[in-house]
């Protein structure tokens, strides 16, 4: 038996242009007095979109002193590991970082 298979290779586009190298870079500047009129703004917005034709399932994380204040997703598909929401008496819900993002659907990530 002679089997084949072609597979898709999953990626994430980014609403930022590549470099030279061919990697995407954010630039993010941020002042030791925030609250200056001048000052950038704290957090940074990042869409990313799959282009590919099959669903995506993936976690976001981040490293260093970056965080993930929100997200935002135009997908109807939910996570396999993500259960039914139960309202909770938190006074700070919890960032959506698992998600299943359908072929030409979004999610925006707030750094």
């Amino acid at each position: 038996m002679n089997l084949a298979a072609s597979t898709i290779k999953p990626l994430l586009s980014m609403d930022k242009r590549s470099q030279m190298d061919g990697d995407h870079h954010i630039a993010i500047r941020a002042w030791s007095v925030p609250n200056e009129p001048e000052a950038p703004p704290k957090v940074r917005k990042v869409t990313f979109t799959n282009e590919s034709k099959a669903d995506l399932v993936f976690n976001l994380t981040t490293t260093g002193p970056f965080s993930i204040v929100k997200t935002k997703s135009n997908t109807g598909a939910k996570h396999p590991l993500v259960g039914n929401k139960v309202a909770s008496k938190k006074v700070k819900q919890d960032v959506e970082t698992m998600f299943c993002l359908q072929p030409q659907k979004i999610v925006e990530v707030h750094l």
